[in-house]
């Protein structure tokens, strides 16, 4: 994947974790992986005409609407988040670049309309609605979220997929990548530890 060039306006200045990498492009590595397939396992062609049509059947390709749609490149953050007047908990951020939002969005639509058909995720009541202030997410509402005391949410922005476990540090992630709140650079964390933050990050 593509360097970080602008790696500290990912990390909330009070972030306790975070991690960025460049990650693999999966479509190149399963290419890769299907001519050795091809080549080096002959008798799997009929299992591949198979996985083929299963993909066809249900109108879902792995590698052209899947693995495609992700470069590699991946941010994860964790940081505390104030989640009602009183109490402040630990909650995480993962974003994966991806150029087909349209297409991710449309089939976590579908999958869950499918798992929605299982009895036991049906006593869950499993809906995606639209978030509050935060457009172009989702909130993933089911009933053991709220037991658990997590609001998790996914959604696209800037070419970006972005899934947290509470809608509250997407809000401040959203915040911090648009520069209305600081980001590591403005925090004195990476001086204390000597470390050099500029220029481009792998």
């Amino acid at each position: 994947g593509e360097a970080f060039e602008d790696w500290q306006s990912w990390i909330p200045a009070d972030a306790t974790s975070f991690s960025l990498n460049t990650g693999v492009n999966l479509h190149v590595l399963y290419e890769g992986i299907m001519e050795i397939v091809r080549e080096d396992i002959p008798e799997s062609k009929r299992g591949l005409e198979k996985f083929a049509e299963a993909q066809e059947k249900i109108d879902v390709n792995l590698d052209e609407d899947v693995f495609q749609s992700f470069s590699g490149e991946c941010v994860s953050v964790r940081m505390p988040v104030d989640v009602s007047d009183d109490k402040t908990v630990q909650q995480g951020v993962t974003a994966v670049k991806c150029s087909n939002p349209e297409r991710i969005r449309e089939l976590l639509g579908r999958a869950v309309e499918a798992l929605n058909k299982l009895p036991a995720v049906q006593a869950q009541e499993l809906e995606l609605v639209d978030a509050e202030d935060l457009d172009g997410y989702q909130e993933i509402k089911a009933n053991i979220f709220s037991t658990v005391g997590i609001r998790p949410v996914i959604g696209f922005d800037d070419g970006w997929m972005v899934v947290s476990s509470h809608i509250e540090a997407a809000k401040k992630f959203a915040a911090v990548r648009a520069g209305d709140e600081d980001s590591i650079a403005d925090s004195d964390k990476l001086e204390d530890f000597d470390v050099e933050s500029d220029g481009e990050v792998y």
